[in-house]
């Protein structure tokens, strides 16, 4: 009687063989980079939409405050020194402030001027202005970090070119009015330049024109 250990040579192995298995990887790796790359399309097509969206959200924020400030604005027109509306060219664009090289901001105006902001609370009490009184509001465009609050030259610094909006704390607006916005430390850059009074970002222009009306001369 005769005992076989190993299959007889004529069987035939089932299975696949390394040419086929070789060829079926390669397919599989191809399919897989084209879904990956039609998911990374879609989602940056997703992302840039979203970018769109958000932007375009700032920006009707950003145009409604302006507009609500502008509207409750009031200006001295008897010729005093002392202002109740300041603009000027943003001082800041010749410097890090301004954006980077071949990128910086084309035209910025730095405001200062007498409102009746809604969202201020301008104090309580006797002699002391109520909620609604007039008030000083500061617009500055600058390219910064305003998430961590650090100027762009700062290392670990994630700038992005934003739109601030001030409002000084009560009594300090209260007691500028009728005296130079710009002998008030208030109005300088470590207070203007703060987190909270981000509005917008991604704006790199802000001109405002004015139209004066004068008569008699």
């Amino acid at each position: 009687m005769k005992s076989h250990l190993f299959p007889h040579p004529s069987a035939k192995a089932k299975g696949f063989t390394l040419l086929e298995l070789m060829v079926a990887m390669s397919v599989t790796v191809i399919l897989l980079g084209m879904v990956t790359f039609m998911t990374g399309v879609s989602m940056d097509g997703y992302k840039g939409s979203c970018d769109k969206v958000v932007a375009g959200r700032q920006a009707k924020e950003a145009l409604d405050a302006i507009t609500k400030d502008f509207e409750a604005m009031v200006a001295r027109a008897d010729g005093s020194d002392n202002m109740w509306l300041y603009a000027e060219v943003e001082p800041n664009l010749s410097t890090a402030l301004g954006g980077p090289a071949g990128k910086t901001i084309t035209n910025a105006a730095r405001l200062i001027f007498s409102t009746k902001p809604i969202d201020v609370d301008v104090g309580v009490g006797v002699g002391v202005p109520k909620k609604g009184a007039r008030s000083v509001v500061c617009y500055r465009l600058a390219y910064r970090d305003q998430i961590s609050d650090l100027d762009p030259n700062v290392n670990g610094a994630f700038p992005s070119f934003t739109l601030y909006r001030h409002l000084p704390p009560s009594l300090v607006a209260w007691e500028v009015l009728g005296t130079d916005f710009l002998s008030n430390a208030e109005y300088n850059n470590s207070n203007t330049f703060k987190a909270e009074n981000v509005i917008a970002e991604n704006i790199y222009e802000l001109t405002v024109t004015f139209l004066v009306q004068r008569s008699n001369g």
